[in-house]
């Protein structure tokens, strides 16, 4: 081993390439158009004639091109879209804290980008190594934007997204204050009454109308009553049935002649006898045990 004194150099100069990179466009005055790119405006007409850009099929010699472009270009987009059994899934998690919408969005946001499917083998495990992957994935591409950013536009734009996902930025506030618009404009006006809620006509009692209906009357206090009645109307004591139902039925035909002859049409005339008789004797009818 050599035993000279070896000369260390110097520490050297750490140079941060990326600040490096923003000092040289600053500094040149590049030109950055915010004119979109040939590749952009061709994937968006190839989405109107219905072309499915979300595929992974790179092979196709008419759209592969541009669809593996923008997938390797621009970030996937959170997507609000979700099955019936993810949303029931996030409103159950929801309603064991607040119930509140801006939490129910950040879920939905956070799942719109997670896999969540099952595998063959090892599905519970693969599932949470696939999660963390995903995560590590995004935040790795947040860091580089935070990292390459021109003007805090990554800072404005997390700001924004913040802001839109916070009590007074969140969609729900819009809502809100419609329907308040929509209740100081209305408020003073009545609610137009649907079917169950208009006046009916009031059910006259006997008492009032004369009018003795049919199902009030039983054998252990009215079999008596229609007797005298029928013998009022002219019905032979021998043609008068035993049994209350057959003599309930002897006095609907009875009165639906009575009526039709006193001048009543024959429809309102059915409809009537069938339930209700005017008392002619002087039975007594009680409708009451007491």
């Amino acid at each position: 081993m050599d035993s000279r004194k070896i000369q260390l150099p110097a520490r050297p100069a750490i140079i941060d390439l990326k600040r490096f990179h923003k000092f040289l466009k600053r500094r040149l005055e590049l030109d950055v158009s915010n004119d979109y790119t040939p590749e952009a405006i061709q994937a968006a007409q190839f989405v109107l004639q219905g072309v499915d850009m979300r595929s992974f099929d790179y092979q196709d010699e008419d759209h592969g091109a541009v669809r593996l472009d923008m997938h390797s270009t621009y970030l996937p987009l959170a997507c609000q879209t979700q099955f019936v059994e993810s949303v029931v899934k996030e409103a159950k998690h929801v309603s064991q804290t607040d119930r509140s919408e801006q939490q129910r969005s950040c879920y939905a946001i956070i799942r719109s980008a997670t896999p969540l499917g099952k595998a063959e083998k090892d599905a519970n495990a693969r599932k949470i190594k696939s999660i963390i992957h995903s995560a590590l994935d995004r935040a790795k591409q947040h860091v580089e934007l935070c990292r390459d950013q021109v003007n805090n536009e990554y800072d404005s734009w997390f700001a924004t997204t913040a802001y839109s996902l916070a009590r007074m930025g969140h969609f729900e506030m819009d809502r809100i204050d419609t329907k308040k618009t929509r209740v100081d404009n209305q408020g003073g006006k009545f609610k137009i009454q649907n079917v169950a809620q208009q006046m009916k006509p009031q059910q006259l009692q006997p008492a009032i109308t004369g009018l003795i209906p049919y199902g009030k009357l039983v054998k252990s206090r009215n079999h008596e009553d229609l007797k005298i009645e029928l013998l009022f109307r002219k019905v032979q004591e021998t043609e008068i049935p035993e049994s209350i139902t057959d003599r309930k039925t002897k006095l609907k035909q009875l009165e639906l002649d009575r009526l039709v002859s006193a001048g009543m049409e024959a429809r309102a005339a059915a409809a009537q006898a069938k339930k209700y008789f005017q008392k002619q004797s002087e039975a007594p009818f009680k409708l009451n045990d007491d």
